[in-house]
């Protein structure tokens, strides 16, 4: 058999004609300065001598122009390559270019205004780039500068709307957004303002569309602008608001709408109701419906052949029970009875009688599918990809009953109760990885490991007689080497039909099983297929401690088959059943029958884990490193401020603060080396309120900072309640009264939400940081198994309240030790995993954060990670500061 199959070379073909007339003008135009690098003088043959003379006078003139521009766009440039032997280094490119992309986004306000473009829509795209380009603390600036000066123009809300829809929330975002009137701004941003209005409100959102629509406010809207709000449109299910905006843009002059555009555009009216991607070929309604798993979507169609692997491996699951009758849509039937004719004898099962109608089953898209009645299918894999970036598209159509076996949960925020209760109902679930058992299980969905679904695909494969494989095959693969590879993922994929996918699907496998006898690979459906059908794999990925790996990568032959074994023993229960119109209740009962060994086993396996905590002579060992004097007065409310390097200039203006605000007595404790400047100097001798002690390292060998604040319930073994402040802060009311506030029985702390965007969920949090184990995946999957034991808001540890007698008898310096020991993270994340859910919520006033909230006036202004006062940018609120 060939490795290089009809509809392999049918994709590249069509990738290399879609390349020309881009490669071709390219080539041309790039030639001569390819030619004048060389030293070629231009129009003329010349000689050896020549050329070298020309190609050392073209390198010094490139280093003069690089210096010129780096002087220009970097004013601290000092690196002198000579263009000649020593390239500018990559920090240094970078460095570079990123000030070439901050110098770009600040001149569209210029380049607008001369356009003819109002002052306000400039401005927003201004910061669209510099949002793009990562300039966040420049827009605070910008955003709280507005604020100060021009609230009554309605500008610095869309302004500080954009910032937090980038570095926040939604619900962040639209708070600022809805605030809002005005149909020029929203015009200007409409993509931001719709965003956040569809994430919050939904259709709720239709009258202000529809009247941007009816009044012409559309008109000036970008054609990216009229794409995506159609898109978060019709995820709101606003499809005739939807209809229209297509209508407009596809009516547009071309010099108005992109190709690219307009293209998307069209696919997006296929989806909508009665378009040809939600109606099924005709269905006799005799016969049970059964889906074959599609990756088409509204967002996107899948581009990688794995995903059609998997398709192709749950196909030999039907294709083996031989006397199962198929009828349906005929591309389906006609590829299912040619693969069946391949299917090894060893894997045939006879005498299971029945009947099945297959379809394509969108699996992230089925909900805008008309399905029939009762429709099955066995449904794996990626769970789920999300529709425009706002929707996951689960629960699943109301017709659909689903087999839920080798599942990849990959966003926990998929999880939403209405999820939570779908998956419950179908349970238990059967997992692809150990890390989605663990994730479910944390939610009270029942579920266990089954790995994955492509281990069987060599049911459809037999084995080859002889076997003439030989040579090595690289599949994205990062490590080097001669000989063919190719890459597993690519944009003509989302062209071809299912079924003309599957068969590039089974090329690919082919190849495996037929032509190379090893393959080496970073993808993870290269690696179990090609194992499946005798190859031998080097499985490489970029990070072994990836979410998708756990029970999947370093596995032996005898773990390996029993994920083959497992899958083939349950489908070959559950489809005979499904094939011969079994009631719902009956294979549901049976499922949970066939998968009750699996789940004990889950039970087991994952009870083992814990985790680790310091022993007491580590705990001995670290407070005898430091020391401090604790007042006995068991009135002052004791405070400690966490002054982080470049924060140390700021402690002053925090402990006046304190100071002027303090209803009652007080002592600060903070860490000597970020003190000692300002105590030598006086700083804080006329403090009226309070004093300050400090905690003081009693050798040469100073413990890390974090380290004191994991120990601090430990070192102040007196204070039952301890105030944590960062040094960028200033207070503005008295701080000592947090010490009286309530916290629940069971928590450790007071703390407010962490309103960073990639920190709002617990879950995802945890799996972040077990991702940074990389190499140590057993020990990654182990932490996963110890901590995700039920969802929490993660929250800031800049502002906490912490109880310390609780602290001292539930161990929490222990434990917090023990995580920052064992895994290497700081003490802010290792406070995240130790705590999770036991947190008392804190007033947003005790701990405002102007980047990712917005912020008028607050108990607590904490500028950390921030623009802060006395630095080149606009502190937000520090004026108040001057005034203080």
């Amino acid at each position: 058999m060939s490795s290089f199959g009809s509809v392999t070379r049918k994709v590249i073909n069509q990738g290399k004609q879609s390349l020309k007339p881009v490669l071709r003008p390219m080539a041309q135009r790039v030639q001569p300065l390819v030619d004048k690098a060389a030293g070629k003088p231009q129009g003329s043959s010349a000689g050896p001598k020549s050329s070298k003379s020309a190609s050392t006078a073209t390198a010094k003139a490139t280093a003069a122009a690089y210096i010129q521009i780096a002087k220009k766009v970097s004013p601290s440039y000092s690196e002198k390559p000579n263009g000649l032997t020593t390239a500018p280094s990559r920090q240094e490119q970078n460095r570079n270019l990123k000030n070439v992309r901050r110098l770009q986004s600040e001149s569209q306000i210029f380049d607008g205004l001369v356009a003819g473009r109002g002052l306000s829509e400039s401005v927003i795209d201004s910061v669209r780039e510099m949002l793009a380009a990562g300039e966040t603390s420049r827009v605070t600036s910008m955003a709280y500068r507005l604020k100060a000066e021009h609230a009554d123009s309605q500008l610095d809300q869309f302004v500080l709307g954009m910032l937090l829809l980038s570095t926040s929330s939604t619900e962040n975002a639209w708070a600022e957004f809805s605030k809002t009137s005005d149909p020029v701004l929203r015009a200007a941003a409409a993509t931001e303002y719709y965003s956040a209005a569809v994430s919050e409100i939904g259709a709720q959102m239709q009258p202000t569309l529809m009247s941007d629509i009816e009044n012409g406010h559309v008109q000036s809207w970008t054609d990216k602008s009229i794409l995506k709000v159609a898109q978060f449109a019709f995820t709101a299910g606003l499809n005739d608001e939807v209809r229209q905006l297509i209508e407009h843009g596809l009516g547009r002059p071309s010099d108005r709408m992109s190709n690219d555009v307009a293209a998307e555009l069209r696919r997006l009216s296929l989806w909508l109701p009665k378009g040809p991607k939600r109606s099924l070929p005709s269905m006799s309604g005799k016969t049970r419906p059964f889906g074959i798993i599609g990756y088409d979507q509204p967002s996107a169609r899948s581009r990688n052949v794995g995903d059609y692997i998997q398709t192709l491996a749950s196909i030999g699951h039907l294709a083996r029970q031989t006397d199962i009758e198929v009828t349906g849509d005929s591309d389906i039937v006609k590829f299912f009875d040619d693969v069946r004719k391949h299917v090894k004898p060893e894997r045939v099962i006879g005498g299971n009688r029945g009947k099945l109608e297959l379809f394509e089953l969108e699996r992230d898209a089925n909900v805008y599918q008309d399905l029939p009645d009762e429709s099955w299918a066995v449904v794996f894999g990626w769970f789920m990809h999300e529709t425009f970036g706002k929707k996951f598209n689960i629960p699943f159509h109301e017709n659909l009953r689903p087999i839920l076996i080798s599942v990849y949960i990959r966003h926990p925020e998929m999880l939403t109760p209405e999820a939570i209760d779908y998956l419950k109902k179908y349970a238990p679930v059967g997992c692809r990885d150990w890390q989605s058992v663990a994730l479910l299980r944390s939610v009270g969905v029942p579920a266990f490991f089954s790995g994955c679904m492509t281990t069987t695909v060599d049911t459809l494969f037999p084995e080859p007689q002889p076997d003439t494989r030989r040579g090595t095959i690289r599949i994205d693969w990062k490590g080097g080497g001669s000989g063919p590879s190719r890459t597993q993922a690519f944009n003509e994929v989302r062209d071809l039909s299912l079924v003309d996918n599957l068969k590039l699907a089974k090329e690919w496998v082919d190849s495996y099983a037929y032509d190379y006898s090893e393959v080496y690979t970073s993808r993870l459906h290269a690696y179990l297929p090609a194992r499946s059908v005798g190859a031998k794999v080097k499985f490489v990925p970029g990070n072994k401690s990836d979410w998708r790996f756990g029970g999947l990568i370093d596995i032996d032959d005898t773990a390996y088959e029993a994920i083959r074994q497992g899958i083939l023993d349950k489908l070959g229960v559950i489809i005979p059943l499904i094939a011969d119109g079994a009631d719902e209740e009956t294979i549901y009962r049976t499922w949970r029958e066939i998968t009750a060994d699996d789940m004990a086993r889950a039970d087991e396996y994952l009870s083992q884990a814990a985790l680790p905590v310091a022993s007491s002579s580590r705990i001995n060992t670290a407070l005898s490193q430091v020391k401090v004097d604790v007042p006995t007065d068991s009135d002052s409310v004791a405070i400690f401020i966490d002054a982080k390097q470049g924060e140390f200039d700021l402690l002053p203006q925090l402990v006046e603060s304190i100071d002027r605000n303090a209803g009652n007595r007080f002592t600060i404790f903070g860490w000597a080396p970020a003190f000692e400047g300002h105590m030598s100097n006086g700083v804080f001798k006329d403090l009226k309120n309070g004093s300050i002690q400090l905690i003081r390292p009693v050798s040469r060998t100073k413990p890390h900072a974090d380290e004191v604040k994991a120990l601090l319930p430990a070192l102040l073994e007196t204070v039952d309640r301890l105030i944590v402040v960062p040094a960028a802060a200033r207070v503005d009311d008295d701080l000592t009264k947090l010490a009286s506030i309530e916290i629940a029985a069971s928590d450790f702390l007071a703390a407010k939400d962490d309103d960073r965007g990639a920190r709002t969920n617990g879950l995802t949090l945890l799996r972040t940081f077990a991702r940074r184990l990389r190499d140590e995946h057993s020990k990654s999957l182990q932490f996963l198994f110890a901590s995700q034991k039920r969802q929490f808001r993660p929250f800031s540890a800049d502002v906490m309240v912490l109880d310390g007698e609780k602290a001292r008898r539930d161990e929490l310096p222990a434990a917090t030790l023990g995580v920052m020991d064992e895994y290497g993270y700081n003490y802010e994340d290792a406070m995240q995993i130790v705590v999770a859910h036991a947190r008392t919520p804190l007033s947003r006033q005790w701990n405002a954060r102007p980047q990712f909230e917005a912020v008028d006036e607050a108990a607590l202004l904490n500028w950390r990670g921030q623009p802060k006062p006395g630095g080149r940018q606009y502190a937000p609120l520090a004026d108040a500061t001057a005034r203080s």
